[in-house]
């Protein structure tokens, strides 16, 4: 394969990426309305990637700080996408923590930390919404937690038996939003 191929191969993987969390963004916030949350806020408009969150929202009196994981609900392999990632780290910032003698489980500390003083500061629970897309059927659905349920883990279990624990906002609802291209399938 050409070096110009993967390049090409590359941005389009990214773009793919960016359309899907774009969209599994606004599907977060619909699904959040329905939910019964109100002052959606789409926290990406006032500062693009925010550390944690996407999203702010109140529901019941409570302030929300909520961060949005769209992902396939299939890997590429056509098995469950069982694990999405909570929390993120740039590559360099992680390499510094790990060449500073920080193990895994102790940078997962540190951002949760880090996660805990940005929700002091806006007052907020922070929160997660999943949102598990099936191109092949166009359809999505949006599942809502605490970040506190996670017990510090680095990422949020996707399989049938979490999500009885999770709140389903939204359950394998068709959206024409959804086209085949968003899919990671192996062609």
């Amino acid at each position: 394969m050409s070096q110009s191929s993967n390049v090409h191969d590359s941005i389009f993987a990214i773009g793919k990426r960016t359309r899907l969390g774009s969209l599994g963004e606004q599907l977060a916030m619909e699904s959040l309305y329905e939910g019964g949350f109100k002052n959606i806020r789409d926290l990406n408009k006032v500062r693009a990637n925010n550390i944690f969150a996407d999203i702010a929202a109140e529901r019941n009196g409570t302030a929300y700080i909520i961060s949005v994981k769209a992902r396939n609900r299939l890997t590429n392999k056509g098995e469950l996408n069982k694990y999405y990632n909570i929390l993120k780290i740039n590559a360099v910032k992680d390499a510094k923590l790990k060449a500073s003698g920080l193990s895994a489980d102790q940078i997962t500390l540190k951002l949760y930390q880090e996660l805990n003083v940005i929700a002091i500061r806006e007052e907020a629970t922070p929160a997660w919404v999943t949102v598990p897309i099936d191109a092949s059927s166009a359809t999505f659905s949006a599942y809502f937690g605490l970040v506190s349920d996670l017990r510090l883990k680095k990422s949020i279990p996707m399989t049938p038996t979490a999500f009885a624990g999770y709140e389903a906002l939204v359950a394998n609802r068709y959206d024409a939003r959804i086209t085949p291209d968003l899919s990671n399938a192996s062609d």
